[in-house]
């Protein structure tokens, strides 16, 4: 593209403001960028639109666009390669190339260091609802009215058709500008339903719903946290999830030099509920994933011996002579997590999110039952572990 096409680009749009990055590479290298929607809370917090373009100054690449049935094209210096769509995209070095997000891992594991690269076993995703911390329109100036409303009466008011007109049409104020746009971009939502989806198919996201409907994604939302009882969860992935695809988060969780972790159960205790990663890794990726499959016993391996080694507990994580007898006995068929809710249970009321699993017979911690069908015994043999341990 030349620069009096991009140009003919720029004069047709409103600008707000621009972010720059001035980039040196030599062969092979290869830049993977995601959609711009999912960079856009980040880099350009009130933008409507975000679009991504590239001046090669020196040298040559080579571009193509994800996801479309497209040939790259070979760039040389003086040319200019706009994605107004904000389309994921690759420049590279050859044709053909994509990132590889632990090059730098594998380096300094081969340089004898021990480094693992931490991937969450499902999408890293915050959670909004009205009983929750957040909603795209608790920021709302006119929701303060209502804010502290027992559920039932804030759902009658919200309901109100003048409510409503107002909510939609307000400015949202927040001290942080980035959350404020992550929470306020609900195109890329969605609802978490209950058992809850992790995985949802791209055409439940509710950009893709609204415009079925013809609708705004914002009009969608508002309808749906006020359908029903009031407890529907927006489930918003930022991680893991690009395109609505796992492929990127299984290559990683394949990968020699990581561990499945980050799962976030408690430090955002009305936004966040990802302790119960552990249960959907075992269902989803052996059981219910759509096409491949893992193994059973790769999968127990993950969550047991691969953690306790990497953080030198080396007296646990496994099955054996010797080891301390911490163990799950799991009813594989059964098992399943149930979507999460609030509970005020926290010092002075204090709200968290709390999620049931089902599908555990037993629980053991050092050879006695700690749960038995998820109820709780009364034992608690469990001790503060400090440093390293072997059997």
């Amino acid at each position: 593209m030349s620069g009096d096409t991009l140009s003919e680009i720029l004069s047709a749009v409103r600008l707000k403001g621009a972010v720059f990055f001035d980039v040196e590479a030599s062969a092979p290298w290869v830049a993977e960028a995601p959609p711009s929607r999912l960079i856009a809370p980040v880099l350009m917090a009130h933008a409507e639109h975000v679009m991504e373009y590239h001046v090669i100054t020196k040298g040559s690449c080579w571009a193509q666009v994800v996801g479309h049935d497209l040939p790259p094209v070979e760039l040389q210096a003086g040319d200019v390669i706009a994605f107004p769509q904000g389309d994921p995209h690759i420049l590279s070095s050859k044709p053909g190339m994509r990132g590889d997000t632990f090059g730098k891992p594998e380096f300094e594991y081969r340089d004898g260091l021990p480094i693992r690269g931490q991937v969450a076993g499902r999408p890293v995703a915050l959670l909004y609802g009205l009983e929750l911390s957040f909603s795209p329109f608790s920021t709302c100036p006119s929701y303060a009215a209502v804010a502290d409303l027992p559920l039932e009466q804030r759902l009658s008011r919200l309901r109100d058709p003048a409510m409503r007109a107002k909510l939609l049409a307000e400015e949202p104020t927040y001290r942080n500008p980035q959350m404020l746009a992550f929470m306020r971009s609900v195109g890329n939502m969605y609802v978490l339903g209950d058992p809850p989806n992790y995985t949802p198919p791209g055409d439940q996201r509710l950009d893709a719903r609204a415009a079925r409907l013809g609708v705004t994604p914002l009009e969608l939302a508002y309808d749906l946290l006020v359908s029903g009882d009031g407890r529907t969860i927006l489930f918003h992935p930022g991680a893991n999830y690009t395109d609505a695809s796992d492929a990127n988060m299984a290559s990683m969780l394949r990968h020699d030099h990581t561990v499945m972790a980050l799962g976030d159960g408690g430090a955002h205790y009305g936004m966040i509920c990802d302790a119960s990663y552990t249960t959907h890794a075992l269902t989803y990726w052996t059981r219910d994933r759509p096409g491949e499959r893992w193994s059973l016993p790769w999968a127990v391996q993950q969550l047991t011996d691969v953690p306790a080694r990497m953080i030198g507990l080396g007296d646990r994580g496994r099955l054996a002579p010797g080891y301390k007898a911490d163990l799950n006995v799991i009813d594989l068929d059964n098992l399943r997590v149930a979507a999460p809710h609030p509970e005020h249970n926290l010092p002075g009321g204090g709200r968290r999110l709390e999620q049931k699993a089902e599908g555990y017979r037993a629980t053991v911690v050092g050879g006695e039952i700690t749960y038995r069908d998820g109820e709780f015994t009364g034992a608690l043999p469990g001790r503060l572990v400090r440093g390293a341990r072997s059997v």
